[in-house]
């Protein structure tokens, strides 16, 4: 799942097409640019077939598209809309709408004139040195454990369960969710609605080991009864949880087991958790704008609109 886009060429506009397998004037160009039949629903089903396999190779361009891109998986659309809310208005209004409306589940496009109008926008972005900051979580000798929360599969500001989802059907019923929300770490139930048991800004949590079991699934994670602890109030609450963890980088290449598989990092449960911030670089998100580029400037150039599934 995620979302593609592309802009379909002119060549059936052009004369640059071979000859379809029907007569032209029983063809027609949609408002995406593509090229299909007036009236598809009253055709005969092989003629239908037909059309569609000579659009494949009818021109120069595999599809009739001019230009065709992967522009991300969920995650990363969930970065572009949160590029978007990060970006001035008064520099990157056009562009930040479009970006915006994204969805990994999306079915529709954006006409040239709004592209075109966009695209000056995009390449002053391409100009810039950083894209706004983003949060992240870091033990307090600056260790950083996760580093992208707003630019990642994480909206900013709605809750998120660090350690399972909202669906999972946990065997533990007291189970709990750890999220961030602003610059605070939360515990809360799992029930509906859910009870805010604490809520902190320097969060320590420490495991029981005499309690920890791990989830039935295969390579499942380890719970423990973990109190996690307000280090400013001093307030605790103990409950069983997934908790933070993260595996240390690999520092090298790390030699591969007899197996031939190379082992994992080592897991790890920092006792003592912030909530940062850091600056994002463009580079950090060069590769996903330039594929935008190449979507926008081929409508600019067509007229055609971008067309994003």
């Amino acid at each position: 799942m995620g979302l593609d886009a592309h802009v379909a060429c002119n060549c059936f506009r052009d004369g640059l097409c071979t000859e379809p397998p029907v007569p032209r004037t029983m063809l027609t160009v949609n408002e995406c640019g593509d090229v299909e039949l007036i009236d598809e629903q009253n055709c005969d089903v092989d003629v239908a077939n037909d059309v569609y396999d000579w659009t494949i190779h009818a021109c120069t361009h595999e599809d009739m598209e001019f230009v065709s891109e992967r522009v991300g998986n969920i995650s990363g659309v969930a970065w572009l809309r949160n590029v978007a809310a990060g970006l001035p208005v008064d520099r990157f209004g056009k562009l930040a709408m479009i970006l915006a409306g994204l969805s990994g589940l999306m079915d529709s496009y954006t006409p040239a004139s709004e592209i075109r109008r966009a695209l000056p926008e995009l390449e002053l972005l391409l100009q810039e040195d950083h894209l706004g900051s983003t949060r992240t979580i870091c033990t307090l000798g600056g260790f950083v454990v996760e580093d992208e929360l707003d630019w990642g599969p994480i909206i900013l500001d709605e809750y998120h369960a660090l350690g399972p989802s909202p669906y999972y059907e946990s065997p533990w019923p007291d189970l709990v969710e750890l999220g961030v929300i602003g610059y605070e770490f939360v515990v809360r139930s799992r029930a509906a609605p859910a009870d805010e048991l604490l809520r902190t800004r320097i969060l320590e949590q420490k495991w029981d080991p005499e309690s920890v079991e791990f989830d039935p699934a295969p390579d499942g994670s380890p719970t423990s009864r973990i109190t996690f602890t307000n280090l400013q109030t001093m307030e605790s609450v103990t409950a069983r949880s997934f908790g933070v963890s993260t595996r240390l980088p690999r520092l090298g290449r790390v030699l591969a087991n007899a197996d031939g598989d190379e082992p994992e990092p080592a897991l790890v449960y920092p006792e003592t958790l912030i909530v940062g911030e850091r600056r994002v670089m463009l580079t950090e998100a060069w590769w996903t704008l330039k594929r935008l580029h190449r979507l926008f400037a081929a409508s600019a150039a067509t007229g055609n609109p971008v067309v994003w599934h």
